[in-house]
């Protein structure tokens, strides 16, 4: 247990920075949202700290020592707030949706941070670390500021008693962590950006604000599509983890241009909009005031929100410090990219790949329907040891389909949804001419009718139901209700309108 003495021992000695440490709060919890609280911090306990610092050390024969790592400060779960990220998302942090932010560079030099806590390597030489460790990987590429601002404290106290959370957020980030940590290292870029997604999303590429925003680096529609990211009827770019990842360090590459290569007002801004954070410049410049980031009146959601990235960096940097630890997350790749030649439905890639649907989706979230889009992307992402199954498999029914005469009344059932598929191998399905047009899926909505559809794609219902015989009657020719898959054969031009 880290006590009173060690502390003193450690600030004396120079092995620890005071606004390295996780100071408890004592101040009554800010309200962040309905039924969520921020614990703010007690700047009478730093200052009293700091007094007893000034006082001559306690005369002892022996030295304390740590002979095992600090538990961290108790902190009631319930105190803990849910975070909330650039556009107003609430993400449920006591359960494990979301987290923190970052800071700018200067207060610590880099080599300080990588080992934040130790100023005499000498005398406390660096654990080895470990290469086939991804966070071993991360940690050598710290590179912004460290801990000293009070608020930076308080965030480590949250996350350190909140050892649960992180098992969460490490679970979720694994299959991506690799492909963004390598990416962020393409670019020359500090990794504590690979850890931004833990602050926007908790890495969960499903994750969608209130607002719009959405995917692991919550991106709103417009910003999306302005770095690039399509969005369609089929697809959308903000949740596939290769393509947003890319928007976003573009984004983040750009921002800190603007911002003179301050990256404490880059992620500042990436958070509340570059407007909002020159303003605030502008103000304090006009005051006479500094304009670095701690010195600026942002909205309390931006103030909070790099501490929190800082926090996060900190307690990867050395989580035995704080008496966390990290799951293993190997160093190696995990995602691979498979291309295609067409449109494919979902369920039945998770089959031909040996993966359930939920994972399945959670790698490819960038289609947004039951299929991958008549016009592309043509691509899945999966785990690396499932690709030669899949594409083994693939090539097996692609060659069963190319077997069949060319006046089968219906594609084969291994590449019809369920429900179809189902329905194909009924005797009560009637065949139906040979359609012409380029097959597509469509999920029935809520409210949904047949002539809807069949207006929305121009389509007449005689040649709907024509398409969907068979599954229309395993439905005893009721209404299809929400969620049900319908096949429909159109013209590019028309799918390329209802995108």
């Amino acid at each position: 247990m880290l006590n009173g003495r060690h502390i003193l021992f450690l600030v004396s000695t120079g092995l620890l920075s005071l606004a390295a440490l996780p100071f408890s709060s004592h101040a009554q919890p800010q309200t962040l949202g309905e039924g969520h609280a921020l614990p703010t911090n007690d700047n009478s306990s730093l200052n009293s700290l700091k007094k007893e610092t000034e006082k001559p050390p306690p005369q002892e024969t022996a030295q304390p020592t740590l002979d095992s790592p600090p538990s961290p400060l108790p902190l009631s779960a319930s105190s803990l707030s849910t975070p909330l990220n650039r556009e107003g998302v609430i993400a449920n942090f006591g359960a494990g949706d979301e987290a923190p932010a970052l800071v700018a560079p200067g207060i610590l030099p880099p080599a300080t941070l990588a080992r934040p806590y130790a100023s005499k390597a000498e005398d406390h030489p660096a654990k080895a670390e470990d290469p086939t460790d991804l966070w071993a990987r991360l940690r050598s590429g710290l590179a912004l500021s460290s801990l000293d601002h009070p608020s930076v404290a308080g965030e480590i106290e949250r996350y350190a008693s909140e050892q649960g959370y992180l098992n969460k957020v490490t679970v979720r980030a694994r299959p991506f962590l690799y492909y963004v940590l390598q990416e962020v290292e393409k670019r020359g870029l500090p990794s504590e950006l690979a850890l931004l997604p833990v602050v926007e999303s908790s890495y969960t590429p499903q994750a969608e604000s209130p607002k719009g925003a959405a995917g692991i680096w919550q991106f709103i529609p417009a910003t999306g599509r302005h770095f690039g990211l399509k969005q369609t009827f089929w697809y959308d770019g903000r949740r596939d983890i290769m393509a947003s990842t890319q928007a976003a360090l573009n984004y983040l590459e750009r921002l800190n241009a603007d911002f003179g290569g301050d990256w404490l007002l880059a992620l500042a801004a990436y958070n509340a909009g570059e407007g909002t954070v020159q303003r605030a410049i502008n103000r304090n410049r006009e005051a006479g005031m500094a304009t670095d980031f701690w010195s600026l009146d942002l909205p309390r959601e931006t103030e909070t929100y790099v501490p929190r990235l800082l926090a996060i960096a900190a307690i990867v940097a050395a989580p035995e410090l704080f008496g966390v630890s990290l799951n293993r997350i190997p160093n190696q790749r995990y995602l691979a990219h498979v291309k295609l030649t067409s449109q494919i439905n979902l369920d039945t890639a998770a089959k031909l790949a040996g993966m359930s649907r939920a994972e399945f989706s959670r790698l490819n979230s960038g289609y947004v329907r039951d299929a991958t889009g008549p016009q592309g992307p043509h691509q899945l992402l999966l785990p690396v040891g499932k690709v030669a199954t899949f594409k083994s498999k693939l090539a097996a029914q692609q060659a069963r389909a190319a077997a069949r005469p060319e006046n089968a009344a219906t594609p084969s059932p291994s590449a019809l949804p369920p429900q179809a598929a189902q329905a194909s191998q009924t005797p009560s399905a009637a065949p139906t001419s040979n359609p012409k047009g380029q097959r597509v899926y469509y999920t029935v909505r809520l409210g949904d009718s047949l002539t809807d559809i069949s207006a929305r794609y121009r389509v007449s219902v005689n040649e709907l139901r024509a398409w969907n015989a068979a599954l229309l009657a395993l439905l005893k020719d009721k209404p299809p209700q929400a969620g049900t898959t319908l096949t429909l054969y159109l013209q590019s031009t028309l799918i390329a309108q209802n995108s």
